[in-house]
Formats: structure tokens, C-alpha cells, sequence
């Protein structure tokens, strides 16, 4: 009896295991002149997030920054937008241990620019 419930329960942690989770996250800016998307996707807590950062400025084309993220209980909330001034809006992704990974995003009528930073 004790074997089948340890059967059970590892079977019932495996299968948690293997769920997968997505999110679409849609931002506009700057009176709906700037874009940003953010598709993620995790195959199970396993693995780390696939991201998927989509980023249009005015008339400009769009661009794409792929990475992958490691921490397990992100959520779309978790997700941060700091706009340090009229252009420039600084994007965190936190980590586990409460890191923030951070990627600037600056965006203007003339140009735009999607970037990791360090600090």
C-alpha cells in the first residue's frame, strides 16, 4: 500500500511538472505610438521562460529580442516599467532571488533601440 501511494504522488509531481504556461502581454505608449509585446513561455517549471520582446515605434519597423528568463514564478504582473523620461522606459524581468534583469527601451519619432543593461 505504502509503494502505491508513493507511486501516486510521484506520478501527480511529474505531471505538474510538465505543465506548460504562456502569456501575452500588450503595452502601449506615448499616446498608442509605441509598442511593446511580450510573449513568454515556459515548457514546465523545469525549464527556463522563453521571451519573446516585440518593440514598434511610430512609423518605424519592428523589431524582435528573443532570451530566455530563469525563474520559475514569474507572472505578467511581475514584470516592471519604469519610464525615466520622455523616451527612455527601463523594463525588469525579476529572478527568484529578487534580481532584477533589466532592458532599456528607447523610443522616439526618428529612431528606437531594445538592449539589455547592467548595472
Amino acid at each position: 500500500m505504502k509503494h502505491i501511494i508513493l507511486l501516486i504522488l510521484s506520478s501527480v509531481v511529474l505531471l505538474s511538472a510538465c505543465t506548460s504556461k504562456e502569456f501575452k502581454i500588450e503595452r502601449k505608449f506615448k499616446d498608442d505610438k509605441v509598442f511593446l509585446n511580450i510573449n513568454m513561455s515556459q515548457s514546465s517549471p523545469l525549464n527556463p521562460w522563453k521571451i519573446e520582446m516585440k518593440a514598434k515605434a511610430y512609423d518605424l519597423e519592428e523589431g524582435t529580442l528573443f532570451f530566455n528568463h530563469e525563474n520559475s514564478a514569474l507572472k505578467a504582473e511581475d514584470i516592471t516599467y519604469t519610464w525615466i523620461d520622455e523616451t527612455t522606459c527601463i523594463i525588469g524581468f525579476p529572478y527568484a532571488d529578487k534580481r532584477i534583469r533589466k532592458f532599456r527601451f528607447i523610443a522616439s519619432p526618428e529612431n528606437y533601440s531594445l538592449m539589455e543593461i547592467s548595472e
